[in-house]
This record gives structure tokens, C-alpha cells and sequence, in this order.
């Protein structure tokens, strides 16, 4: 058993060498509508893997607005979307502040798991 991206897993799903057995998001997934989420069994899971731009502190507003409009753009490319969907991927695009937000929020999480599992790092 293991947990790990669908993007490293998909070779291996389409191979039929790997099982899925739930996925970890909090909705099913497109590509594996079939799939159940690992909170249908288990309430209130969620771990979602997610990507983002980030750029230097103080990076202006008016480039990280624009950097954020272009990405959003091209996730939404059909061509884009379509590859990610492929690859167990549902992109989304967000705000900067909205992504920032997330970022906060899975610091401390992450590291209230660490400190729980007695995990330190250096």
C-alpha cells in the first residue's frame, strides 16, 4: 500500500500493475470516477496535493496579479486540461490571497502532524 501522486501512479494504474483504492481529495476525480475518496470511508479526510507559482517577497501586485491571470488561463487551455485530467489531475486556479491563505493553513497544519509524529527537521 502506499500513498502517492497520481501523476507518479498513472503508468502503473494504466498498466493495471496498481490498484487504486481511494484517492485522498475531498471529490472524486474525473479520471477515476470510480474511485471512491478516503473520506467516504473515513470522515472529514482530505489531502489534496496542489501546485503554485510563488515569487521573491515583495514581488509587485501588479505582476503577481498578472502571473496569476496567465496561469489561470492556461490551466484552463483545452489542450492543458485535457493532459491534466489524463494524468488524475483536476486543476484549479485560485487567487493570489486565496492561495496564500491555503499556504498558511497547510503549514501549520503539516506542522501540528510533525510535532504529533515527533518528526523535527533541521
Amino acid at each position: 500500500m502506499s500513498f502517492d501522486s497520481l501523476i507518479a501512479l498513472q503508468p502503473f494504474v494504466d498498466a493495471g500493475q496498481v490498484k487504486l483504492l481511494a484517492v485522498t481529495s475531498h471529490a472524486r476525480l474525473a479520471a477515476f470516477p470510480n474511485v471512491p475518496t478516503a473520506e467516504e470511508t473515513v470522515p472529514g479526510f482530505d489531502v489534496s496535493a496542489w501546485f503554485g507559482l510563488l515569487g521573491p517577497k515583495g514581488l509587485p501586485d501588479n505582476i503577481t496579479g498578472r502571473l496569476a491571470d496567465e496561469a489561470a488561463a492556461f490551466v484552463k487551455r483545452p489542450d492543458v486540461a485535457d493532459k491534466l485530467r489524463a494524468l488524475g489531475v483536476q486543476a484549479i486556479s485560485s487567487t493570489p490571497e486565496e492561495f496564500h491563505k491555503l499556504l498558511s493553513t497547510e503549514v501549520v497544519r503539516w506542522l501540528d502532524v510533525a510535532q504529533h509524529a515527533s518528526i523535527a527537521g533541521e
